[in-house]
């Protein structure tokens, strides 16, 4: 499909059949109910905690970690903590007890 390019590309992309994420955040803000958000520190769960928060819902991060104790990661969780004012809990990803008993499954090429 290509860009048209004289057609409003600000303007929000509606799928018919799909309830678009700007009344899912209304309702959600409505109702009260606090969002589960899993914080990779990424692009898009930034977005998301950002929308969310704009549409004036509750986050409630966590963040899943593969490697314990990475001083990268602290930090820019402890960054984003004082950003929004709320803590980040960590926990371990699922794939950390894969990796602890079959430490094959865990790498990256198995030549």
């Amino acid at each position: 499909m290509a860009i048209n390019p004289t057609a409003d590309q600000t303007a929000p992309v509606v799928i018919d059949g799909v309830t678009p994420s700007a009344e899912i955040r209304a309702e959600l803000a409505r109702k009260g109910v606090p969002v589960l958000l899993a914080f990779s520190r990424g692009k898009d769960s930034l977005a998301a905690w950002l929308s969310l928060r704009e549409a004036g819902v509750e986050v409630r991060p966590f963040h899943l970690y593969l490697v314990p104790g990475l001083e990268f990661v602290d930090e820019s969780l402890a960054f984003f903590e004082k950003f929004f004012g709320v803590a980040i809990p960590q926990l371990p990803h699922p794939s950390l007890y894969r990796c602890l008993n079959n430490s094959r499954s865990c790498r990256r090429n198995d030549g």
